[in-house]
């Protein structure tokens, strides 16, 4: 399997993305609600039932210089509730501006998060 998903966390609003190792190709799927990282995880199900990746891209924030903040630490935290929930490898990837890059949509960010990821396995 070469299917790999993007995702750009958020409090609220969390982008998803598609995204396949052999065409080195990234698209939005969809932006999920929940304020609640269980939440998260549940409306999560079904999307990686539907699409089994063997990898799972989460965006990592950071200050622009670099340094973490509350942000960086939440992710880390769903990318171990990622890898124990649904037995599949996390890759943490800066997500530094991909929220200018996307416009503000997240699904976009999520699948420019993703495209960044694919070009640096490639």
């Amino acid at each position: 399997m070469s299917v790999v998903i993007g995702i750009d966390y958020g409090l609220r609003r969390t982008g998803i993305a598609i995204g396949n190792h052999i065409t080195q190709t990234a698209r939005p799927l969809k932006t999920l609600i929940a304020d609640k990282r269980l939440r998260l995880l549940d409306l999560l199900e079904p999307i990686i039932a539907e699409w089994q990746p063997d990898t799972i891209v989460l965006g990592l924030p950071s200050h622009p210089d670099g340094a973490e903040h509350e942000m960086t630490r939440a992710a880390r935290n769903l990318a171990r509730a990622l890898e124990k929930r649904f037995n599949t490898p996390v890759m943490l990837i800066d997500e530094r501006y991909s929220s200018v890059d996307s416009g503000g949509d997240d699904a976009k960010a999520a699948a420019v998060i993703l495209q960044r990821f694919l070009q640096q396995t490639s």
